[in-house]
């Protein structure tokens, strides 16, 4: 009887363990394969400008959408990848630049209906050595094109279970424990829906949950 009950026990323990590794194996293979979806970064913009521009200049430069488009492949020993497309990136990047370089006209026309002046706005940034497309081409030039490219581009070990993803922030490193996303899937979208930090380092800001992406491979 006693060899009978550790025997059934063995065979519940083996069928459990094989029941779990086919749990994860089955969340961690919806995952594999590449995903694509926009987030917008004008949040982080808008709070970047605020602090660089001030609050005049930025009330006219405050964007509604700077879409960047994710692309992140889940591969099935355990590593993935995300990238931008940068196509899209050079795209947003010209939207931008004609965004804030309207918003400076605007505020300079503001300024010149707020005193005496019956300048033009282009007589008065001429006259005050403006050039505001030379201007936001220098500061949204190819060293800032590449680094968000760099900020965006990241290579990690990542493991799904219950409904949480973890990452590593590098190949070389461990899964972080203490930072996680929240996700739902689908057979072709992925949603993060949230991000769950404790103490560890998210590569997305918390502005952009939540975050759908498309399977495309």
């Amino acid at each position: 009887m006693k060899r009978a009950l550790s025997l059934a026990l063995a065979v519940l323990m083996t069928a459990a363990a094989l029941l779990c590794f086919a749990g994860c194996s089955k969340e961690t293979d919806a995952l594999i394969g590449t995903w694509e979806g926009d987030v917008n970064y004008a949040p982080l913009f808008n709070q970047m400008i605020q602090s660089v521009a001030g609050e005049g200049l930025a009330e006219y430069w405050t964007v509604e959408e700077f879409r960047l488009t994710l692309v992140m492949t889940f591969r099935d020993d355990g590593t993935y990848s995300m990238t931008v497309d940068q196509n899209k990136l050079d795209t947003a990047i010209e939207q931008l630049k004609f965004k804030l370089s309207n918003g400076l006209r605007y505020f300079v026309q503001d300024l010149i209906d707020a005193s005496s002046s019956t300048q033009t706005v282009d007589e008065f940034m001429a006259e005050k050595g403006i050039a505001p497309d030379a201007l936001i081409d220098q500061a949204l030039g190819q060293e800032i094109r590449d680094q968000m490219v760099a900020d965006c581009t990241f290579d990690g070990n990542y493991k799904a279970e219950d409904g949480k993803l973890y990452t590593s922030a590098g190949l070389e490193f461990s899964i972080d424990e203490g930072m996680y996303e929240i996700y739902e899937i689908t057979q072709n979208t992925l949603t993060l829906m949230s991000v769950v930090n404790n103490g560890g380092a998210s590569f997305l800001n918390e502005a952009f949950y939540p975050i759908t992406l498309i399977r495309i491979q």
